[in-house]
């Protein structure tokens, strides 16, 4: 299952990569996904990582298609049934249809207005309906594991503002060689790079990418999800 998640990645990542970046940035994109260490790793032991990084893919490029605002009933029912169905397939997924629902929600409310967000909210309905029930049969005892809290105690984000930021560059930089597989100097360039473009030309875009990752961080500040590592891989 890994080795095939890993090898279909490559395919979905490429279609994900062309709808989120310029033309002349899907080549590079897909080198590094494609040369990653960790992610080759991934799909060669059995765990689940190699499957989240397809499933963050496909949900990915489910979530911006929502994004148009003539929004099918076909986008609707795929968006609510994929997510929905992801939840129970990948942790991370949680964190991916939850950013997304956030940039979604302020895109209507700035653009489209009220009659856009009525549709969407079925969606989200639907996955937080799945997700609570989800929560039930399986993630509320899972948050109890005391083992496992103890084990990963020390890669949660302190609570104390004075030690919060150097934390946060600290693990900012630690993720570019785990599990980004790339130079530092390089893997902040191509960041800094990339979500400037995005930021002038595709806003929303760019929140699609960058909310997951603030969702995962405030379930760090919880201490119910890692921020650092392979947590991060997808």
């Amino acid at each position: 299952m890994p080795l095939l998640a890993g090898i279909v990645s490559l395919v979905v990542f490429y279609e994900v990569a062309r709808l989120y970046l310029s033309a002349k940035a899907v080549p590079i994109a897909f080198i590094l996904f494609a040369l990653s260490k960790n992610l080759i790793y991934y799909s060669s032991e059995a765990k689940q990582y190699s499957t989240d990084v397809l499933v963050t893919l496909a949900l990915l490029y489910v979530v911006f298609r929502l994004s148009d605002d003539s929004l099918s009933r076909r986008n609707l029912f795929e968006a609510g049934g994929v997510g929905a169905l992801a939840i129970w397939f990948s942790h991370p997924a949680s964190f991916v249809l939850g950013g997304a629902a956030v940039v979604l929600i302020i895109d209507s409310l700035l653009s489209a207005g009220t009659q856009k967000l009525r549709r969407l909210m079925w969606i989200f309905f639907t996955w937080g309906a799945s997700w609570a029930l989800f929560y039930s049969v399986s993630l509320r005892s899972l948050g109890r594991d005391t083992v496992l809290l103890d084990y990963w105690r020390g890669t949660f984000p302190p609570h104390a503002l004075s030690q919060i930021v150097p934390w946060l560059v600290d693990s900012f930089f630690a993720a570019f060689q785990n599990p980004a597989s790339l130079i530092v100097v390089l893997g902040t360039s191509l960041l800094i790079a990339g979500c400037g473009q995005l930021f002038r030309e595709r806003k929303r875009t760019l929140g699609f990418l960058i909310a997951p990752l603030v969702m995962v961080f405030l379930a760090s500040l919880l201490h119910r999800y890692l921020f650092s590592g392979r947590s991060l891989l997808c």
